[in-house]
């Protein structure tokens, strides 16, 4: 069975490294090339009747219009059909923590039933946000894979990491695998705490018994959201960093970023986040402190454009 690239990209203003510039070819445009280039795939570019506007700021009004109208943007055209491809790979930008409108538009057009769907996301800070579970809703036929994030004003050096994705290996981290670099096994992907994370996470929990650990990996540009460790005695959480590039922020307090070998030790009642850098991903163990009465009492996103800004 072949295999078959479906993309949405817009070339014109888009906001790149904390600047605006103009582009002649979008970042997804250009990652859907280069997938084109390893696979072999057909390619198919979706393109909405009424396109969004070159005006990076009036785009992004737009965008953020047809999703709180949950619109569905007619396309100018969708594939004749499907029948022949086994693997759908799926690019986009990431507009306010999701794809674009348009593309749910080509998702609801067809049975997905049986083939498999790799999400592709290009973005400058925000990741994956929740794409990948609004694909596993409205396909719930299809087998989803793990997504790529790619950061946009880095696409032309992401040849690698698109390589590895295609081959089915966890996102690289320095020329590396991050598998390579974990001292637990990275488990499975976190679906159930996936409201609270923008990005693809996964977690394994190593134990359940006097002590709550677990190993949390999360692909490069994913954070969990605000949140607070209640407890009214005891409580709060430490976390042991292992592998990869990440941050860590209390509310009103500036980020902290962290390598493998550092110790955080989170107070309970505490409002804070922590994640991966944008350009790379991101492990701790979590361990839980005992205590009385406690809870964790999930907040806010974090402003994506304050952490496009780490570095």
């Amino acid at each position: 069975m072949a295999q078959l690239i479906v993309y949405f990209s817009r070339r014109g203003e888009n906001y790149v490294s904390g600047s605006i510039r103009t582009l002649a070819v979008g970042n997804t445009e250009a990652v859907a090339q280069r997938l084109q280039a390893l696979t072999g795939a057909d390619l198919f570019r979706l393109e909405p009747v009424h396109p969004y506007s070159d005006n990076y700021n009036q785009c992004i009004d737009q965008a953020q219009a047809d999703q709180r109208r949950d619109a569905r943007p007619p396309l100018k055209a969708c594939p004749e059909s499907l029948a022949g491809y086994d693997t759908i790979y799926l690019g986009y930008p990431n507009y306010w923590g999701t794809m674009p409108m348009c593309v749910f538009t080509f998702l609801e057009a067809f049975d997905f039933t049986g083939k498999t769907i790799l999400p592709f996301c290009t973005h400058e800070g925000s990741g994956l946000g929740h794409s990948v579970a609004d694909i596993r809703r409205l396909c719930p036929g299809a087998k989803v894979g793990e997504g790529l994030a790619i950061h946009g004003s880095a696409v032309c050096r992401e040849e690698r990491a698109l390589a590895a994705w295609i081959k089915g290996g966890k996102e690289t981290m320095d020329g590396n695998t991050l598998l390579e670099h974990s001292l637990f096994p990275i488990g499975e992907e976190n679906t159930a705490y996936a409201p609270y994370f923008d990005g693809v996470s996964y977690l394994n929990m190593l134990s359940l018994d006097q002590v709550v650990i677990g190993n949390v990996t999360f692909s490069s540009g994913c954070r969990n959201h605000w949140h607070i460790h209640q407890a009214s005695q005891g409580g709060g959480q430490i976390l042991l960093v292992t592998a990869g590039r990440g941050y860590y922020q209390e509310w009103g307090g500036p980020p902290r970023q962290l390598h493998p070998g550092d110790v955080v030790n989170i107070p309970p009642n505490v409002k804070h986040w922590h994640g991966a850098a944008p350009d790379s991903p991101f492990q701790h163990l979590a361990i839980e402190v005992p205590g009385q009465d406690t809870a964790t009492q999930w907040l806010e996103p974090v402003d994506p454009e304050k952490y496009s800004k780490l570095k």
